[in-house]
């Protein structure tokens, strides 16, 4: 069982030793990474021979995969797109290719579309396995060489060339989502390959450009020093919210301190990464925890970034009942809705049913297929149990992961596999969700380590998150920092924990679902 203690002292301590640290319907999604990102990889082709690609930005919008010596196989740029959506359409880039050699006729670039969901994180294995010389994350699937850029070599860069495809035929694709591929390929151990690319823009069958792809945002590198290098192009989005009302709770005397804390470092984390711009991360603790701003910066971060990360801290609101009598006005709807506090219990709760709409805006308003909220941690009461994960509709959702997510939890294995868990089987999906099975964990409570607290546990847990650790590294560091063991050895994590609330104790666990292999951008 967890006690009680202050140690406002030493959490700012810490702080500061961190800042020198480095019933509706449900539309099922049959598919899990769907990502409108570009990710990078390298791929060994060829079992005797290893790739060298770097991969980089010319200019702000330039994709530049470079093979450097003695490296020999393939890089691949590529993206998830509906299989529906695409069909009937075509494909234009604007494309430039690098060869040291002169003279010779060859073709060093092509795109391809594939009748399959493609995994970046995949390490000779899957599509992305290396066996019998073969490119089998092309040609183990139906495909489409939708264009190819061959010319003669001049020993560097060869023109900016832009190419059209014709009409794409998918009518033979049996995959939901397809992956669209753009590829470069060093044939040659003495010699430097390259490839840069500007845009890729999907057409309509008159050849009216319908979306643009530039190479915009940060590349994040998430797995490197090895032959399989691979990472994405993210503009990144980061938020904290969380209420100030701990009043006749049970809470402990400095929570609302610590809990402000906690958010205002997490903020600087973020922005000291540099690859948060201005206005892509907040700290809105307190006084911004409202309704209404949940709402505006949701659709606005749905419109700019690629990939949304949210915080919140505070407590479970059930909508619906004393004393938050919301209800959702969406024609026929029988779902139940939960939602969150806000800044205090005199404000409108923030309702999972106003999310879903943010979302939904936001997404459609910028002309995308999925929402880009990936990485949502609740710190409240029972919001991670299965019974509150709620029901995922494209129109109209219930619960906060769906709705803030715009996935179904059977994406997460949540419901499907009782057994799943996000931290111990990471389904590598990409998305990752956070909270928690029953009460949720004070702050100012003191952690299985004498003079450590849970307000701790949080920031160092983002500290690793900005020092590139996956989800579940990142737990076990915090853990082993505040507890002593792992986080699965853990009361916060597995053994589980009693606390107060409204003077009644009141059992209570983390729950991690999805991804627990996801790593944030930093």
């Amino acid at each position: 069982m967890a006690k009680t203690r202050v140690s406002i002292c030493l959490l700012l301590l810490f702080l500061s030793l961190f800042t020198t640290m480095s019933a509706l319907p449900v539309e099922a999604r049959d598919e899990s990474l769907r990502l409108e990102s570009f990710a990078v990889k390298e791929y060994k082709q060829w079992s005797s021979y290893n790739p060298s690609y770097t991969f980089s930005q010319s200019g702000d919008s330039v994709l530049r995969m470079m093979s450097n010596d003695p490296g020999l196989g393939d890089a691949y740029a590529f993206m998830h797109l509906d299989r529906d959506y695409l069909d009937g359409k075509k494909l234009r880039i604007s494309w430039r290719w690098y060869y040291d050699w002169t003279g010779d006729y060859v073709d060093l670039a092509d795109v391809f579309v594939v009748n399959h969901e493609h995994n970046r994180k995949l390490i000779n294995s899957g599509e992305f396995r290396t066996q019998g010389d073969a490119e089998h994350p092309v040609t183990d699937y139906i495909y489409v060489t939708a264009c190819s850029y061959a010319t003669t070599s001049n020993g560097g860069w060869v023109n900016w060339q832009t190419d059209t495809s014709g009409i794409l035929d998918l009518s033979s694709f049996t995959s939901s989502v397809v992956t669209i591929i753009i590829k470069n390929v060093d044939y040659w151990t003495a010699d430097t390959v390259g490839l840069e690319v500007d845009y890729l823009q999907i057409l309509d069958s008159n050849n009216n450009v319908l979306k643009t792809y530039h190479f915009q945002g940060y590349s994040f590198k998430e797995s490197g020093g090895y032959y399989y290098d691979y990472g994405i192009f993210r503009r990144a989005s980061f938020i904290t919210y969380g209420t100030e009302d701990y009043y006749d709770m049970s809470a402990p005397g400095n929570e609302y301190y610590l809990s402000s804390a906690v958010a205002s470092y997490q903020d600087s984390l973020v922005y000291n990464t540099g690859k948060y711009p201005s206005g892509y991360h907040n700290n809105a603790f307190g006084s911004l925890t409202t309704n209404d701003y949940v709402h505006s910066y949701t659709v606005y971060t749905e419109q700019v970034a690629d990939y949304s990360s949210v915080f919140y801290k505070g407590h479970i609101a059930f909508l619906g009942y004393e004393p938050f009598y919301y209800y959702c006005d969406y024609p026929d709807c029988t779902l139940t809705h939960y939602g969150v506090w806000a800044r205090n219990r005199n404000y409108e709760p923030i309702e999972d049913f106003s999310i879903d709409d943010a979302v939904n805006y936001g997404r459609d308003a910028a002309g995308r297929f999925y929402g880009n909220h990936d990485f949502v941690f609740n710190w409240a009461c029972d919001l991670g149990s299965e019974g509150r994960i709620g029901v995922y509709n494209r129109a109209h959702s219930s619960g906060i992961l769906p709705s803030w997510m715009d996935i179904s939890p059977s994406v997460l294995n949540v419901g499907t596999n009782p057994a799943h868990d996000g931290y111990l089987n990471p389904d590598q999906n990409d998305h990752v969700y956070i909270s928690f099975d029953g009460v949720s964990m004070w702050y100012d409570y003191e952690a299985e380590l004498y003079n450590y607290d849970y307000a701790q546990f949080v920031a160092y847990f983002y500290d690793r998150l900005m020092n590139g650790y996956t989800v579940r590294q990142a737990l076990d560091e915090a853990s082993y920092l505040v507890n002593g063991v792992s986080y699965q050895s853990s009361d916060i994590g597995y053994d589980g924990y009693q606390i107060p609330v409204f003077g009644v104790w009141q059992d209570g666990r983390m729950r991690v679902w999805g991804d627990g292999d996801h790593i944030m951008p930093h």
